[in-house]
């Protein structure tokens, strides 16, 4: 299941590279989600830091964080392309702040913003992220867990917005749920 995401250029709804606080980031939100609003289909959104030189903690919590959170459950959202580890930071508290964490990628390597992830969800998504592609079952399977155990922690990874999660006609006639990370088919 190939999975693009819909790109949005941050820079591209800011009024300079270096957006800052509550103001500038409640108005980057509306625009940003007026703009996905008129979009239809779209599942997965990246947001790049392309051309951003700064962003502060406010801008971070109001803009993109809560952009996540609005979204959560119902679309996948990640960030690509930051510049400097002092937006990173900023991120990451942000995300703290709003109990919404977020997944930054950079190639194949990825970091979680917000509070870590337990070890047992840290090695479900691990599995979610290497297969591309799970199941409740392949991944029951392959922890020896409960089938009702992972399907309630892929649920909770969901909803937390970590991986994303689609109904689909299983082999069996009935119906069953895949599991596919927040980032770019490869």
């Amino acid at each position: 299941m190939k999975q693009n995401a819909y790109k949005i250029e941050l820079r591209d709804f800011t009024e300079s590279p270096r957006p800052y606080g509550n103001v500038q980031g409640r108005s980057t939100f509306s625009k940003i989600t007026d703009h996905i609003n008129q979009l239809f289909n779209v599942s997965l959104i990246r947001i790049s830091f392309a051309d951003i030189e700064e962003a502060d903690i406010s801008y971070s919590r109001e803009a993109v964080v809560s952009f996540a959170k609005y979204y959560k459950g119902e679309k996948g959202i990640y960030i690509t392309n930051v510049e400097n580890d002092d937006i990173i930071e900023n991120l990451h508290f942000a995300c703290i702040a709003k109990n919404q964490p977020l997944l930054v990628w950079a190639n194949n390597d990825y970091k979680i913003l917000g509070e870590p992830l337990s070890l047992p969800n840290l090695t479900l998504l691990e599995i979610v992220l290497k297969k591309r592609i799970a199941t409740t079952a392949s991944v029951a399977k392959e922890l020896n867990i409960s089938v009702q155990n992972a399907s309630t922690r892929l649920k909770k990874l969901v909803d937390d917005g970590y991986i994303l999660r689609k109904e689909v006609s299983a082999e069996s006639g009935g119906k069953e749920y895949i599991y596919t990370p927040v980032k770019d088919s490869d």
